[in-house]
Order: C-alpha cells, then sequence, then structure tokens
C-alpha cells in the first residue's frame, strides 16, 4: 500500500503547540488575584515574564504538614519576636511574583511591610503538589535564592519527602523518620524530623 505525501502529513504530522498568551502584571492581578475575579478554586496563581503560572493550592489534605511546622515555630525555646506566614506575596525579580506557603518574617521585616518596604523572607516552605511542574520548582529555587533567601524546604508530601536547600548546590535529603530538617543558620533553634512532619 502506498501512501502519498499529502496522507502521510495529515495522519503524522505534528499537532500545533498553541503558546499562553503574554499579559501584564495589572491584568493577572485583576483576574486571578483581586476578590471577585474568574480564577478557579483549587489552584494558586503566581506570575513569571508575562505568563501565569498555575499549581494546585494547598488543600485540607495536607493542613496538617502547616500545622506542624506552625506548632514547632512557635514551642522554641528562643523568642525572636518574627512569626509565620502563608502565601507571602514576593517580588522575585522585576518579573516574577510568587506566593511561596510559609516562610517566616522577623520582627524588623513586620515593620518594614507596614512601611511598604521590600520583605524577603530568609527561610522559605514550598509544599508540592502531584501536578506541580518540576522545571518550575527548580526556577523558583534559584529565584529564591537570587534576592537573598537562606534556607529553602521544598516539600513532597506524596513520598514524605523534604529537601532542605541551604544554596542552590547544598541540598540535604531527608526521608528517614528520624531525619532532622533544620532551618539553620536562620532559626538554629528550629528543627522538626520526618516523623513528626508527617504525623496524621
Amino acid at each position: 500500500m502506498t501512501i502519498t505525501s499529502n496522507e502521510f502529513e495529515r495522519k503524522y504530522a505534528k499537532p500545533k503547540v498553541v503558546e499562553p498568551r503574554r499579559i501584564t502584571f495589572k491584568t493577572f492581578y485583576k483576574k486571578y488575584i483581586h476578590p471577585g475575579n474568574s480564577a478557579l478554586y483549587g489552584v494558586k496563581y503566581e506570575f513569571c515574564n508575562g505568563y501565569v503560572e498555575k499549581t494546585s493550592s494547598l488543600t485540607s489534605k495536607d493542613l496538617f504538614i502547616v500545622k506542624h511546622l506552625t506548632d514547632s515555630f512557635y514551642k522554641r525555646k528562643h523568642e525572636t519576636g518574627g512569626t509565620t506566614v502563608n502565601n507571602l506575596e514576593t517580588w522575585t525579580s522585576e518579573t516574577c511574583w510568587r506566593r511561596p506557603y510559609w516562610a517566616y518574617v522577623t520582627k524588623q521585616q513586620i515593620a518594614d511591610g507596614h512601611n511598604d518596604k521590600t520583605v524577603i523572607p530568609k527561610f522559605m516552605v514550598e509544599i508540592i503538589s502531584k501536578n506541580d511542574d518540576v522545571l518550575v520548582v527548580q526556577k523558583k529555587v534559584y529565584e529564591y535564592f537570587d534576592i537573598g533567601v537562606k534556607v529553602l524546604w521544598i516539600i513532597y508530601p506524596n513520598l514524605k519527602v523534604v529537601h532542605v536547600y541551604t544554596s542552590t548546590k547544598n541540598i540535604m535529603v531527608c526521608e528517614d523518620d528520624d531525619d532532622i530538617c533544620s532551618a539553620a543558620p536562620v532559626l538554629n533553634d528550629f528543627k522538626i524530623s520526618i516523623a513528626d512532619l508527617f504525623k496524621q
């Protein structure tokens, strides 16, 4: 059987890839972040270089992780006057706007924020959902350290694994129950074991 060139092209032609349309941050914020917008429930939206980046928002299934993080933070003996925040709006460059799931801010940074100064947490935590793009996750690691983050935890709930970054090159993988995730050198007294972090 002979296939003509036209038939071959119709049958085996590469699918057309439609590139997403670039938008301004103002349009992004109005459409996806501002109250009363058209954003989908259960989706976390971020913005980078004119494009909307979507991933699953934190679900009730993973709330126990946030609880263990927060409880451990406030059980520490050393009081710094800082606090923890969720989804802090953070510019990692002039064109990339992120919302890390959990972050530590100092008492001074709280005052700076009140005075409209830029606040860059030194310790951040990202919780990875099943539909996160690994390339976007790795890109954010570089973005965070470029702006001055000193410690970054990437938590994988489905795997019960935490990657603890103290730079883009220094990574500790915590996966055994007795492995300790530490926020040093930002918070030397903030530590939690894998068993305690994922305890249900």
